[in-house]
């Protein structure tokens, strides 16, 4: 802004407006000063260090917002000074100089004006005489053991964030802003939402103070559903006043919630070209949550196994997965974020949601990226351990494949590098020195295949490239688009050496030189 704008919409702003990459914790905040017309004897507190409810008492008068210099200025004209502000009590007074008016409240006065001091002046006078408090609210009523509350001394503040209260024997007690910020999630999902997106430290500052009669830190094991099975501890070193902690939980903008249009936990693949949405074997892969179809913004190996599986694919079931959004994006905000499934998990049903935001916030957000996947259901059309060149433009080059399971697939780049390569080509009989290896951008194609292997790690003495230590398709992640390696093996032969090849007799074929130790066609 320049400062001539009206509305902060007709600023220049570098993304349009609901797409950031900013957090609760970056909001901006302003302190307006309210200047112009006020009513007669109206108080407020004015530049306040440490929140609303701590800073310099002004006064209107004659319509008009002034400082007050006065002498004697001690807790019971502060707690008036509060009473009158809505608060309940002050927690400390400070300021006042001497040579100027006392105002004499005993504490049970409503207003500064009921007050039996001589009429307040308003006047230009240093800081050490100026008026100042600082007011905190409290709650004495009675409540139930275990119950929880968000609380806030202002009427403005929305329902979903305030200062984390629980009620110990009888009293509303805060939490110290020392415990995590799981704690605060399981405030969140206790009092019925679906969880945090921001903490408020010193939440004084934020909601007012509050007078407790103790202070409790919470340590929450991960198995914990609500702020009843955490362990509770007094917290000797937090500041009732200082160490108070909040929370903004999360409350969807939705006036109302969307339709549900599929069953949590079914899956769909969409914009395939072999089959219809649902059924196919390929395409860009949609979870239903909370009744609506959302992408994926992640997707592991063994997740994607175990989707091809509740598809209706074959028990063991191979996948190729796609991060180049090559089936479009479905663009929806959510918070959701992907699936994940362990390594030992055999069923899609064992496995589980992960949100945006981690452990403890809740984020809605569009993913970055969508994920797409294909299916493969083996079928015998190898022999385990074949292995292969394909897509080269001459023999001797080309995507490796291996056989299986009974299915062809490709090998991911990751720990490849010449040694395998070079053992590689010596499983095809090729015995030529310094083989090429290409681990970037797959030059030969991903192939109709799944990717299979990884890390594979040859020490060159091996004889077949079977016999390297690899990881196993599903341990791994690949995504072969971009990452499935290519190799040129070399031969022994000599440059200008000349050979016939393909012909029924040895005296004919199609004649190939010998240059670079590779075999190639005369044109």
């Amino acid at each position: 802004c320049n400062g001539s704008e009206n509305k902060l919409i007709d600023c220049n702003h570098a993304y349009d407006i609901g797409f950031t990459t900013c957090g609760y914790n970056e909001m901006a905040g302003v302190y307006c000063q309210s200047g112009g017309s006020c009513t007669n004897g109206d108080i407020r507190l004015a530049n306040g260090y440490a929140g609303r409810s701590e800073g310099q008492v002004e006064v209107c008068q004659n319509q008009e917002w002034g400082k007050v210099c006065i002498n004697g200025w001690d807790t019971d004209d502060a707690t008036v000074a509060c009473k009158q502000l809505g608060y309940d009590d002050s927690y400390n007074s400070f300021g006042g100089g001497s040579g100027m008016n006392d105002l004499g409240c005993n504490g049970t006065e409503t207003s500064l004006f009921d007050c039996s001091g001589i009429t307040l002046d308003i006047h230009t006078c240093s800081y050490s005489h100026t008026l100042r408090a600082r007011c905190y609210s409290r709650d004495d009523s009675n409540c139930t053991d275990g119950d929880i509350r968000l609380w806030s001394a202002y009427d403005n503040t929305p329902e979903n964030e305030g200062m984390i209260q629980t009620c110990n024997n009888g009293t509303w007690n805060g939490i110290c802003d020392y415990s995590s910020c799981y704690v605060a999630k399981l405030a969140c999902t206790q009092l019925g939402y679906a969880g945090a997106v921001g903490l408020r430290y010193n939440a004084g500052r934020y909601y007012g103070y509050y007078y407790y009669q103790d202070v409790y830190d919470y340590y929450c094991p991960s198995y914990s559903t609500s702020l009843s099975q955490c362990y509770k501890y007094y917290a000797y070193y937090c500041s009732i006043y200082y160490d108070s902690f909040g929370v903004v939980c999360y409350e969807s903008t939705e006036v109302e919630p969307l339709p549900s249009v599929c069953n949590d936990g079914d899956i769909q693949l969409v914009n395939g070209t072999n089959g219809t949405n649902g059924t196919n074997n390929e395409g860009r892969v949609e979870y239903c949550y909370n009744g609506t179809w959302v992408p994926v913004c992640s997707l592991s190996a063994k997740t994607a196994s175990l989707m091809c599986q509740q598809l209706g694919h074959s028990q063991f079931t191979f996948s190729n997965i796609y991060s180049d959004e090559r089936f479009g994006r479905n663009n929806i905000q959510s918070s959701f974020n992907y699936i994940y499934c362990s390594n030992y998990y055999t069923n899609f049903s064992q496995c589980s949601v992960r949100t945006k935001g981690g452990s403890c916030y809740i984020s809605i957000a569009a993913c970055s990226t969508e994920y797409s996947l294909r299916c493969y259901s083996p079928e015998k059309e190898c022999n385990d351990g074949d292995v292969r060149l394909v897509d080269g433009a001459i023999e001797q080059e080309g995507r490796p494949e291996v056989c299986f399971n009974g299915i062809w697939g490709s090998i991911c780049r990751y720990s490849w590098n010449t040694i395998d390569s070079y053992v590689l080509c010596k499983t095809l009989g090729y015995d030529g020195p310094s083989p090429i290896s290409y681990t970037y951008y797959s030059p030969f194609g991903s192939g109709d295949v799944p990717v299979v292997w990884n890390y594979v790690r040859c020490q060159g003495w091996e004889q077949d490239i079977n016999d390297c230590s690899k990881t196993l398709y599903p341990s791994f992640s690949c995504y072969s688009t971009y990452y499935v390696v290519g190799v040129t093996c070399k031969e022994s032969c000599v440059d200008n050496d000349v050979r016939l090849v393909g012909g029924d007799f040895n005296n004919e074929g199609t004649v190939e030189v010998c240059f670079g130790n590779l075999w190639g066609l005369i044109s």
